[in-house]
């Protein structure tokens, strides 16, 4: 596959963060990227849309990263990678990581940081149920 038919999808409630990831994504040579503000509008992408790589905040409004990825578990969703973002500190790692999550970035970020996570995501078994 590539980097310009891999679909990534960006769930984050800040608009600025999510036009500045789909940015640096898309200078990375990734052009399919998608973006929500919640989990639920995410989930409403994933119903019409083969998703690679799910890129969520944890902490969200109406539905948040952790209940996303419990959705999509439940619903057995295939995803190549699924990451998790949070500016906060009382992440539960070990919860993240019991679903499946393999990489977490702390916010604030660089593209660096994003671009090899997708990279390496992309490199692991397919993620699903």
């Amino acid at each position: 596959m590539t980097l310009d038919e891999v679909t990534i999808l960006i769930v984050d409630d800040e608009p600025i963060l999510q036009e500045v990831c789909a940015l640096w994504l898309k200078r990375g040579g990734y052009q399919q990227v998608l973006t929500a503000s919640n989990g639920l509008e995410a989930l409403a992408i994933l119903e019409k849309r083969k998703v690679d790589v799910l890129i969520t905040d944890v902490h969200m409004p109406k539905m948040d990263g952790m209940m996303l990825i419990r959705t999509i578990r439940e619903r057995g969703f295939s995803i190549s990678g699924v990451i998790s973002m949070s500016a906060y500190t009382d992440v539960d790692l070990a919860e993240l990581s019991s679903l499946g999550v393999k990489k977490f970035l702390e916010k604030p970020f660089t593209s660096e940081i994003l671009l090899e996570a997708v990279t390496a995501s992309l490199s692991e078994e397919v993620w699903q149920q």
